[in-house]
């Protein structure tokens, strides 16, 4: 949040591209639609719900659910930063998009202890994984696309359709949203000048 307005501001990308701001995003934000219990999401914070320990329902899941809550943070980004030339108030010469680079080889698993979790980590690194070098060139292609993928997913050179989440994805959406800037509010003051600028409702989005 603090870095995009120094990207406003900054000078063009070469060769007239423009800038980005890319999330390294994941396709299994789609299964933690449904996994995620409703209660949990009726809950005063999301935020607090899966940072407490007794709340960790596997490694699966959780990792799905920490996709989903990315995916929520990196679409408030592009909704209330739009990809038009930046006047000061609404708009953003800065592209906005998501990139998912697929299974890629690291040490993720390297301190898991099921034994099962352990040798799914090695088939997924020794069968499925694309290497570090081959997944980064997803990221860098995702960083040379224009203002069409705005918002978007880059996924295998091309723009893969979002999951619609429908009216109660989209409440998570905006909880979601507001329980990150009012986190990073308390962080750090500068956050407080974004404030009204990413208020949905005072943008009109929320509807």
């Amino acid at each position: 949040m603090l870095l995009l307005p120094h990207l406003q501001r900054g000078p063009d990308a070469p060769l007239g591209r423009p800038k980005h701001l890319c999330f390294v995003s994941s396709e299994n934000y789609a299964s933690a639609y449904q996994s995620i219990p409703q209660n949990v999401l009726e809950s005063a914070s999301l935020l607090e719900y899966f940072n407490k320990k007794e709340h960790f329902r596997g490694l699966e899941a959780q990792y799905n659910a920490s996709k989903l809550l990315l995916r929520c943070v990196a679409n408030g980004f592009a909704l209330s930063f739009p990809a038009d030339v930046g006047d000061g108030v609404g708009g953003s010469s800065v592209v906005i998009n998501s990139v998912n680079p697929g299974v890629i080889v690291t040490h993720l698993a390297k301190n898991f202890k099921s034994m099962a979790d352990w040798t799914m980590g090695l088939v997924h690194r020794n069968v499925a994984a694309r290497t570090a070098e081959q997944g980064s060139r997803s990221l860098v292609s995702a960083c040379l696309q224009g203002k069409e993928t705005h918002g978007k997913l880059w996924q295998d050179d091309a723009i893969q359709t979002w999951v619609d989440p429908g009216s109660e994805g989209m409440n998570l959406q905006i909880k979601v949203w507001r329980e990150v800037v009012t986190a990073l509010e308390k962080q750090h003051d500068q956050v407080k000048h974004f404030k009204t600028w990413l208020d949905w409702e005072d943008r009109g989005i929320a509807e």
